[in-house]
């Protein structure tokens, strides 16, 4: 996990605890979503010696998702770790 996606997963978290639906996330989020989708495409056209890749395509999905759900994870355990921490000094 590179550092500089934490405060970008730490914000999804924050603003997914804060809202009423999941479409507010999803709007808020968007821009990000769809830089992630063009940065998924581009590696599959890399990896398969160019050529267009449509984003709906199950191995860009699949690395979009690994995208998201990592930042969201390394986010989680970071503030889960320092909790521990914190639970075990007192």
């Amino acid at each position: 996990m590179q550092p500089d996606r934490l405060p970008a997963a730490k914000r999804q978290v924050d603003l997914l605890c804060n809202m009423k639906d999941s479409s507010e996330l999803i709007r808020a989020e968007i821009g990000d979503i769809k830089a992630i989708v063009k940065a998924a495409c581009a590696m599959e056209e890399a990896h398969r010696g160019g050529g267009p890749v449509d984003p709906h395509e199950a191995a860009v999905q699949v690395r979009v998702a690994d995208i998201i759900l990592g930042g969201v994870g390394a986010y989680l355990r970071q503030m889960y770790g320092e909790l521990a921490v914190t639970a075990t000094e007192v």
